[in-house]
């Protein structure tokens, strides 16, 4: 039977280092600011210690396919005592635009490419980069990469093509 939302699969170990972890392989739907993102199938490893900690196989939404690893921290773990810090660097090929429609700014329904996607907060403030991106909408082709902010005023933070 395959994994979904409903039938996730996992093996859990206890590591060496006291830690718990699992090998996960399932289908979700994860809200992002606006949108849901559909998670396909996400083939990864989580390991829970202070902080939880990520390795992505490989990750397919609607779009896109990634891979790449991220942590999640929070509390008297993160710099400032509170909240919740993360960084997710991933690699995708594509990065599909449709799986972006939840970004604070306008971004094209079709297209995309490969590219690198560290999506990162720090201290309250929010972050999106895409980095060495090569994308194409229809006839039009971009190659750099830019930061987004993503506080009450969404901004740009540097935008390189």
């Amino acid at each position: 039977m395959p994994c979904s939302a409903a039938r996730p699969c996992g093996t859990w170990s206890r590591r060496a280092t006291g830690s718990y972890g699992v090998d996960l392989e399932m289908s979700a739907q994860i809200k992002a600011v606006t949108q849901p993102l559909d998670f396909r199938r996400f083939d990864g490893t989580m390991v829970f210690e202070d902080s939880i900690r990520f390795e992505v196989r490989e990750a397919e939404l609607g779009a896109s396919r990634l891979t790449g690893r991220g942590w999640i921290t929070s509390g008297d773990h993160t710099e400032s005592g509170e909240g919740t810090d993360f960084r997710f660097d991933l690699d995708g090929d594509p990065i599909g635009f449709a799986d972006l429609q939840w970004l604070p700014i306008p971004v094209p329904r079709e297209g995309g490419g490969p590219g690198e996607v560290v999506i990162r907060s720090h201290g309250g403030d929010a972050f999106v980069e895409l980095r060495d991106a090569e994308v194409q909408v229809r006839d039009s082709r971009m190659d750099g990469g830019m930061v987004v902010g993503l506080g009450a005023m969404p901004r740009f933070d540097s935008l390189s093509v």
